[in-house]
């Protein structure tokens, strides 16, 4: 099959369209969301557990592909016909060769067109354009294992904003992402628009990330931070506060890029969970410059 088609079969699965069996949708027996409307969300949120502070799986590095779309099949990285599980499994492959965990979602942003997908690398902050299924190995050698910011390759850009804001719409997975999700993004966009903000910071509908009973879920990198049990009430401070003044949202806050659960625990200034919380799989409790995930400056702390 000419590669062409195989990509357009793959970006047709990472949309909306569905397969004619029953959806996963993970809470859809959940008592807690019976008789649950999106404009109950608008104010107060779902609250399934008040411990935010450490659930974010340790990951190192963090994929994200350019579907044009905000809602997927339920769990696109299981079905062998896209791009997620291409690049999902070509990761699993690599093993001890990676520096650690890889994170791999998709995106709203919309593709640039002609062969190949787009695809958004975190935390180096870098746009590739244009890569194939046939070129995944080399993009996981050349931009995830070497850590370059630069390629002969392909089309290499540093993203022409500060701030990417992801926010987790992934309805067919979940209800609770699919009700708060649209609606945070629909929030940010209009507070971004109002102050002027447009050129820094970029709003985007995400897949399933992680930890959707903690809905409205958000990631915004640079620096990677996770906010949990968002809603409309937080967009301004998070925008003010967080992107504008680099204060973060304590309350809201579940984690960050390259910290383990328990490290983020210590940054919150928390006593470690009672058994020592889940261990994670990673070189050493190192992070990607080498040295330990609670090394972190002081302008990177929660607050």
């Amino acid at each position: 099959i000419p590669f062409i088609l195989v990509l357009h079969y793959s970006l047709y699965h990472m949309g909306g369209q569905q397969s004619t069996s029953a959806p996963d949708i993970e809470d859809a027996h959940d008592p807690a969301c019976e008789g649950c409307e999106a404009d109950e969300h608008k104010e107060e949120p779902c609250k399934y557990n008040s411990k935010l502070v450490g659930t974010v799986k340790y990951y190192d590095q963090h994929v994200v592909i350019c579907s044009g779309k905000s809602d997927w099949e339920a769990k696109p990285e299981k079905n062998p016909a896209t791009l997620a599980s291409v690049m999902n499994k070509a990761i699993k492959d690599r093993g001890e060769s990676l520096k650690g965990p890889v994170l791999v979602t998709l995106c709203s942003e919309e593709p640039s067109g002609g062969d190949g997908i787009d695809i958004i690398l975190f935390p180096a902050c870098i746009k590739i354009f244009g890569v194939g299924q046939d070129d995944i190995a080399a993009f996981i050698e050349d931009h995830i294992v070497q850590s370059n910011t630069s390629s002969e390759k392909w089309k290499v850009e540093p993203l022409s904003h500060s701030h990417t804001v992801l926010v987790c719409t992934h309805k067919s997975r979940d209800r609770r992402c699919g009700r708060s999700g649209p609606q945070i993004v629909d929030k940010l966009n209009e507070v971004v628009g109002e102050q002027g903000l447009q050129g820094k910071v970029k709003v985007l509908a995400s897949s399933h990330i992680g930890g959707h009973k903690y809905a409205g879920v958000v990631v915004v990198y640079p620096r990677g931070d996770w906010f949990g049990y968002v809603g409309n009430r937080n967009v301004e401070e998070l925008v003010q506060g967080y992107v504008q003044q680099d204060e973060v949202l304590q309350e809201l806050w579940r984690g960050r890029i390259g910290l383990a659960p328990e490290e983020a625990r210590k940054q919150a200034h928390l006593p470690p969970e009672e058994g020592g919380g889940k261990k994670e799989k990673r070189d050493k409790g190192k992070n990607r410059e080498g040295q330990s995930s609670t090394e972190t400056s002081a302008t990177q702390s929660p607050k």
